[in-house]
C-alpha cells in the first residue's frame, strides 16, 4: 500500500541519518547491510570518494603517510647507534639518551659497564625492543619519522624503501583499488607495451573511451620514441639523459 511504502522510506531515511550512511534490514530472516558510502560492514571502514588527487602522491590524500608520497624513509640500523662498545650505557655507549639507561635500569642491565660485555640478550632487549619496551631503534626512527631527530642521528640514518608502500609512493586505499582486477601501482611497474596493451583492451564505455584512448595515444608516442623498456613509476633520477 502506498501509506506503508511511505512509512517503510522514512524509516529507512531516519535510520540511515541516525547510521551514518549504513543500514542494516532483516531480509527473509537474514540480516542484510547496505551503505550510501563505500564501506566494509565487517571491519567499519568507510572509504574515501575515488577522486583524482587520490591516486595522485603528489598530494595529502594520495600519498603514503608513512614516506609522504617518497617512496622511501630515513632509518638508522641497530649496529649504528652503538657509538663506542668500550664505553658504558651512561656514558653514552648507545643513542637514545636518558630513556635507555632508564630502560637499561629497569631491566637490571649494569649501566656502569662496557657495552661490550654485556650479554647478547641484554644487548638486544636495549636496541630492539623487549615487548615492553620499544627499543632504541624504533625510538629513534620514531623521532625521525616525525622530525623530531637532532642532526647527529639524522647522520646515522640511510634510505631505504618504504616498507608500507614498498615504493610505490601511493597511499593504502589507492593501492587496494582494482579496475579490472589490476591495481594502479602493478599497471605503473609495467613496460609501457605491456601497459598500453592492456589499457586498449579494456571494455568500451561512452564515460571510459576518451581517458582510455588519451591514455593509449600518449603511450604510443612513448613507444614511437623507443621508450617501451621503460614503466609509468621509474623515477627521473633513474633515466639516463637519452631517455630524458
Amino acid at each position: 500500500a502506498p501509506d506503508r511504502k511511505d512509512r517503510v522510506q522514512d524509516a529507512v531515511a531516519t535510520t540511515v541519518r541516525a547510521g551514518r550512511g549504513g543500514v542494516v534490514c532483516l531480509v527473509d530472516a537474514t540480516e542484510r547491510a547496505w551503505s550510501t558510502r563505500p564501506r566494509c560492514t565487517r571491519c567499519d571502514l568507510t572509504l574515501p570518494d575515488l577522486t583524482p588527487r587520490l591516486f595522485s602522491h603528489h598530494t595529502p590524500p594520495g600519498a603514503c603517510t608513512p614516506c609522504l608520497g617518497l617512496g622511501n624513509i630515513r632509518v638508522v640500523q641497530a649496529d649504528t647507534l652503538i657509538g663506542d662498545a668500550e664505553a658504558t650505557i651512561e656514558n653514552g655507549a648507545i643513542e637514545g639518551g636518558k630513556s635507555v639507561v632508564e630502560a637499561a635500569r629497569a631491566r637490571g642491565i649494569p649501566v656502569d659497564v662496557p657495552w661490550r660485555t654485556l650479554p647478547w640478550e641484554a644487548r638486544s632487549a636495549l636496541l630492539d625492543g623487549d615487548g615492553e619496551w620499544e627499543g632504541a631503534t624504533s625510538q629513534v626512527n620514531r623521532r625521525i619519522a616525525t622530525g623530531k631527530a637532532p642532526d647527529r642521528l639524522l647522520r646515522l640514518a640511510s634510505e631505504t624503501v618504504c616498507p608500507a608502500c614498498e615504493g610505490t609512493r601511493l597511499g593504502e586505499v589507492a593501492r587496494a583499488v582494482t579496475v579490472g582486477q589490476m591495481r594502479l601501482p602493478v599497471l605503473s611497474g609495467m613496460p609501457l607495451g605491456e601497459a598500453r596493451e592492456w589499457i586498449a583492451g579494456r571494455p568500451r564505455h561512452p564515460i571510459v573511451d576518451p581517458l582510455r584512448d588519451e591514455l593509449v595515444r600518449r603511450l604510443g608516442f612513448l613507444l614511437r620514441s623507443g621508450l617501451g623498456h621503460l614503466s609509468l613509476d621509474r623515477g627521473a633520477a633513474s633515466l639516463s639523459a637519452g631517455e630524458l
